[in-house]
């Protein structure tokens, strides 16, 4: 570790621009999937391969197999839309937004060995940072008025058989056109390759492969036929293993912050190192990770290391408006329309309520190298 980077740990209240970040935590974002549009984010974004292989039977279950050798993607903390909502409404005054718990990803890690794909990211929640008085003991994954879907996109290049059987159609259901589970998401099929999309809860208490649905499709769309009991099993991990909790400062509602979404372009950000500035991390953030059998993905050990796959996950923040607000790696769509619901706000609707989302950048890679 560089002496910069020590320096960096130390640190109990640090404000960091991403000039001086480059050469330290983060690297410049690389795109290595091959399809999709890079969005010329700043360097604290990153998307990246890993060929990392693990021992049979991988206890992914454990917070301690997992490192940062295995990380494909790096997001920024405190950039759930709603921290960018103003908080006045015309009708109801001012509410704060953080009434509503965010949903927050930051890193998405990957590994394989001989019988199957391994995934976790990591979920965190700043809000004891930002206002503690809106800090909540019960996390969204606690709370089943945040039951909202998880998806993870995956494209096989083709897989065991050798043939690229795409999705195409945005990935939109073959049977109406509606969006998976009415999620309001979509994606670029013109420009990512699909060959799957896999459909869980955000629960624990949903963590099994029977609430865990395997879509596949083609050029038409997504099947109406979903298959679960597969033994794609998820599970949630009550910690954080970043070695660092980069993210923004502030909400625009505290009246004191300039929160703009498209400040994740600007190249002279300044954030602050959240796990050395006071955030209890150890109990208010979680981890997703997931055992998918290679054969459900039509793949095979061979054909992780020769051709590998590419991902993303896609996070929504209620039941019934599950349009994706977070993602790994991170697309600026999570953030479209999110100033204007600043003029919807009140305690019967969500200010997570954001517009159809189309996804467009490159996936991150598992294997092929």
């Amino acid at each position: 570790m560089s002496n910069a980077t020590k320096n960096l740990k130390k640190a109990a209240a640090l404000s960091l621009s991403v000039a001086t970040l480059l050469g330290t935590a983060f690297t410049a974002s690389t795109a290595m999937a091959g399809g999709g549009t890079p969005q010329n984010l700043n360097n604290i974004y990153e998307t990246r391969r890993t060929g990392y292989v693990v021992g049979d039977g991988f206890d992914y279950k454990n917070p301690s197999n997992w490192n940062q050798n295995m990380k494909i993607s790096s997001a920024v903390a405190n950039d759930d839309p709603r921290v960018y909502l103003s908080g006045w409404t015309p009708n109801n005054g001012w509410l704060n937004p953080l009434w509503e718990k965010p949903i927050d990803m930051y890193d998405l890690y990957g590994a394989y060995d001989h019988n199957n794909l391994y995934l976790m990211w990591e979920m965190v929640d700043v809000t004891d940072k930002l206002d503690a008085s809106y800090a909540s003991d019960t996390k969204p994954c606690d709370d089943g008025r945040y039951d909202a879907p998880m998806f993870i996109a995956v494209d096989n290049h083709g897989g065991k058989s050798g043939v690229k059987k795409y999705i195409g159609n945005q990935a939109r259901m073959k049977e109406d056109g509606s969006t998976i589970w009415k999620s309001q998401n979509t994606w670029d099929t013109n420009q990512l390759g699909i060959t799957s999309i896999i459909a869980m809860s955000n629960q624990r208490s949903k963590m099994n492969d029977r609430e865990v649905w395997n879509y596949d499709g083609d050029q038409g769309g997504l099947n109406k036929t979903a298959f679960n009991k597969q033994g794609i099993e998820p599970h949630i991990m009550d910690t954080n293993i970043a070695n660092d909790i980069y993210g923004f400062a502030g909400y625009k509602a505290d009246k004191q912050t300039n929160r703009y979404p498209d400040e994740c372009y600007n190249k002279n950000n300044y954030y602050v190192d959240y796990k050395y500035n006071g955030h209890n991390w150890g109990q208010r953030d979680y981890m997703y990770a997931i055992k998918i059998p290679l054969w459900t993905l039509d793949m095979d050990f061979n054909n992780m290391k020769s051709k590998g796959v590419d991902v993303q996950v896609v996070a929504g923040a209620l039941p019934g408006n599950a349009a994706g607000i977070q993602s790994l790696p991170f697309d600026h769509t999570t953030l479209r329309d999110a100033q204007q619901y600043a003029n919807n706000i009140d305690t019967r609707r969500s200010m997570a309520e954001i517009s159809l989302k189309k996804f467009t950048v490159p996936f991150a890679s598992v294997g092929g190298c």
